[in-house]
């Protein structure tokens, strides 16, 4: 997907289904990930420079101000995350020991089980996903 597309996409869908937060300072995104101690992959980052997270459907983003403040020790180190998918501590994240060409893949986090498993790509194809999805609502 080409990373200009998410916004074409989020053009299309009802107002009121989409609440994101105005893009992000560079500054911003250099605290949020000295906060974390990893640097973020590229298509998150395109994505919070143009919106610093909010809401769109029912799915959260992480921004800035949410990364600066995570726990660091909520997750095992090599995770990142960026949507909470429950208050029981799941999370999609992305797999800081897997970057291929600047990007990790989303993983989803089951803190129940303290394991986690692949299920994109990269935020590019996660967030085309979503967006898809509430298109067609």
């Amino acid at each position: 997907m080409d990373p200009k597309d998410w916004q074409h996409v989020l053009e299309s869908i009802p107002s009121d289904l989409v609440d994101l937060r105005p893009g992000a300072t560079e500054f911003c995104l250099k605290a949020a990930e000295e906060h974390l101690g990893r640097i973020l992959p590229e298509s998150y980052r395109s994505f919070l420079r143009a919106r610093d997270g909010g809401r769109i459907g029912d799915s959260l983003i992480l921004g800035t101000p949410e990364l600066s403040t995570l726990r660091k020790d909520a997750l095992p180190s090599h995770l990142i995350p960026f949507h909470p998918v429950s208050t029981s501590g799941d999370f999609e994240c992305f797999d800081a020991s897997r970057e291929e060409d600047g990007e990790l893949p989303v993983v989803w986090y089951l803190a129940e089980r303290d394991a986690s498993e692949q299920t994109y790509v990269d935020f590019n194809d996660w967030l085309f996903d979503q967006l898809i999805d509430l298109r067609q609502v």
